[in-house]
This record gives structure tokens, sequence and C-alpha cells, in this order.
């Protein structure tokens, strides 16, 4: 993931959390915003409950790395702030990216339709 696709201003990230596009599944919550730009920009966050800091950077890595291979398939002009829960813990990578694709798959505004 590009460093011009992250979303680093706490302002930014707080605006973004105050939408009211959410889904969510018992993994992840995504919080979705329109933006200007012709490009979508991230933000991960995993709380300081799932882990210490080697871990939580672990899970961040793989989310963004999931977040990576199935980026193509997003309408592009959103910001979203991608929330790992606890329970991604013990998944492995194949694990996360299904459920972070269930999830996004449930936001039909920024999935791409296959036809």
């Amino acid at each position: 993931m590009k460093r011009s696709e992250m979303i680093k201003k706490n302002e930014d990230i707080q605006a973004i959390l105050k939408s009211p596009l959410i889904k969510k599944n018992r993994d992840f919550v995504v919080y979705t915003k329109k933006n200007s730009l012709n490009k979508n920009r991230f933000a991960i966050l995993v709380g300081k409950k799932i882990g210490k800091a080697h871990i939580r950077n672990l899970l961040r890595r793989k989310v963004k790395a999931a977040t990576d291979e199935i980026k193509q398939d997003f309408n592009e002009g959103f910001d979203l702030v991608i929330i790992a829960r606890a329970s991604i813990l013990k998944f492995s990578y194949i694990e996360i990216k299904n459920s972070l694709e269930n999830v996004l798959k449930k936001h039909t505004i920024i999935y791409k339709d296959k036809s």
C-alpha cells in the first residue's frame, strides 16, 4: 500500500468515524466516507486491548496486505477506516483476507459489480 493511500491525521480519521456508513462483522468494523479524490485512502486501527505492540503491528501488516490484494475491486473516491477486533488474533492471513472481503462486500457503494 502506497504512503499516499494511508490516512495518518487524527482529525481526518475522526471525521470518517463520525460518518453514518458503518459495516461490521465479528472481526472488523469499517467506517466509510466519500472523498473528493480519485483514489481510495485507508486507515487501519488496532486497539491496545488486542496485544502488545509487536502483535498489533503484525495484525496491521496482515490487514494492510489483505487490503492491497482486494482494493482493485473497489470503486474509487472513498476513505475507509478499518478497525480490527480481537477475534483476528488467531487467524491466518487467508482468514483475515476472507473476513475483510466479506465485510467490505456489505458496503455495496464501494464494491464494484463483477457483472
